[in-house]
């Protein structure tokens, strides 16, 4: 039997493929003009549902949306996609992602080449581990979440700069399929030149540090960046004086703190990366609206690490009944997971050392409700709001799968789901600073769309429903996405 952490890590199962990316399968059906006729649009600016429209692609972008019927002379070449019964959002953003962590690689399993799920543990908490992960293995996480309508992609720690910036650029010049890139860049989890002391953070050597690892960002045009709990926030607040100066964002993740407003206050975050531990009233969430913070909510974190999901999960194995995971990542490499799941409940959920325990988030059910709580006053308070993932991480939480996932439960929580819907695009692209170009069914905006059968605005769970996706405007080819 495999060491329970490479049976773990089984569970994202990425196939290996060329180092030059080669195309087994055509990438896009159709890559000129799209109608989509008679469809209804939620545009994900939260307007209601709006039926009976037409939408003309050209050129990559949305060039027309009009009742149906009155859009005619369409260009040479058009593929019309007749939409009744349909609905067409815009592709999902995924705020949370760590792409270039892990090698996902399926060789050599026994002699233990692939990252272990004990490896993405010691990165979480700030630790670097193993070797370089190989672009070549990440191409089946890029898959997933395509397969899935996920068409945008936020980096928030990179633990390979170099890998994260080739793929973003490959992807964007149409050299391999996948989410558009958008990263921070590596983790900032502490400064060298200093030791916690405020008079230091004044050194020469310090501003000096500050100014490099700035400097690196801004070289390969990233415009954001993340801090991790080994950062002060003393520490955080001089990064994010130097940062401001530079028009550059910054998010953090310090654990129980998260969405604390005192911090907020301290280290003029714009930003934080997960919910926390801490109950945050109607009066502090009311200034984070009034001071343009954002908040980006993980739900199936606090989900997979308490266990739920998988304690539901396993006795009727719906994962293996689920297209999103299983024709993306093979039904052997589920197969594999449940094989695991024991372990996984056990070192991860209720044993005596479990990551759960150890890390005193309190009763199973508490901290997901506590979370839940917090999205709602937030989203009550007018709080800009995005969704992600963090998947592969913990075990149970799959890539691309893990966005719906995401939305069901941000509608447990008491979002409408039009509300949710919006979260999951146009916050996303706020948050990221792209709203100007994606996000939203806006004419003139990049066609990065999902469609699909039945009515997200009644049923959220409908956006599984999945008919095509577009990216760039371009109709991708969603057999060739699958394992």
């Amino acid at each position: 039997m495999l060491n329970l952490y490479k049976r773990l890590t089984i569970l994202v199962s990425l196939c290996v493929i060329t180092p030059a990316f080669v195309s087994h399968a055509k990438d896009y059906l159709h890559e000129g003009p799209i109608l989509l006729r008679n469809i209804t649009v939620i545009d994900g600016l939260g307007s209601s549902p709006m039926p009976m429209r037409d939408i003309l692609i050209e050129d990559g972008r949305i060039n027309k949306i009009a009742v149906t019927t009155m859009i005619g002379n369409l260009p040479d070449n058009s593929r019309v996609i007749e939409g009744k019964g349909l609905t067409v959002l815009p592709g999902l953003v995924d705020l949370h992602t760590h792409i270039s962590d892990i090698d996902y690689s399926l060789s050599n399993l026994d002699t233990g080449t692939i990252q272990s799920i004990e490896g993405i543990k010691r990165y979480h908490h700030g630790f670097h581990y193993g070797s370089r992960a190989q672009p070549e293995g990440m191409q089946r996480y890029l898959n997933a979440n395509l397969y899935a309508g996920v068409t945008t992609i936020f980096e928030v720690g990179s633990r390979d700069l170099d890998t994260s910036i080739m793929l973003r650029d490959e992807i964007a010049t149409g050299k391999r399929p996948g989410p558009s890139i958008y990263t921070t860049g590596p983790i900032i989890n502490a400064l060298k030149t200093t030791q916690n002391s405020v008079l230091e953070l004044t050194s020469i050597a310090t501003r000096t540090e500050i100014k490099q690892i700035l400097d690196e960002r801004q070289r390969v045009g990233i415009g954001a960046i993340k801090m991790y709990a080994g950062v002060t926030p003393w520490e955080a607040r001089h990064i994010m004086v130097a940062a401001k100066k530079r028009n550059m964002r910054g998010f953090a993740d310090f654990w129980c703190t998260n969405l604390s407003r005192d911090i907020f206050e301290i280290t003029y975050l714009d930003g934080y990366a997960h919910g926390g531990c801490l109950e945050i009233s109607i009066e502090d969430a009311t200034w984070m609206a009034e001071n343009s913070k954002y908040a980006m909510f993980t739900l199936s974190i606090f989900d997979s690490m308490a266990g739920n999901r998988v304690y539901q999960d396993y006795p009727g194995r719906g994962f293996l009944k689920n297209p999103l995971i299983v024709d993306v990542f093979g039904k052997q490499s589920v197969l594999d997971y449940y094989d695991a799941v024991p372990s996984v409940m056990e070192q991860w959920n209720h044993g005596e050392k479990a990551m759960y325990n150890v890390q005193h988030f309190g009763p199973k059910e508490g901290y997901l409700a506590l979370n839940m709580r917090n999205l709602k006053t937030l989203y009550d308070a007018g709080v800009t709001i995005g969704i992600g993932t963090d998947a592969p991480w913990p075990p149970g939480n799959w890539p691309g799968e893990g966005m719906h996932y995401e939305l069901e439960l941000h509608v447990e929580a008491g979002i409408p789901p039009v509300d949710a819907l919006k979260m999951a695009t146009y916050n996303g692209a706020i948050i990221i600073g792209i709203a100007d170009k994606t996000g939203s069914i806006t004419r003139g905006k990049t066609a990065d769309l999902l469609v699909v059968k039945g009515s997200p605005e009644r049923n959220i769970s409908a956006t599984r429903n999945i008919m095509y996706v577009i990216k760039s405007g371009k109709l991708i080819n969603r057999e060739s996405l699958k394992y």
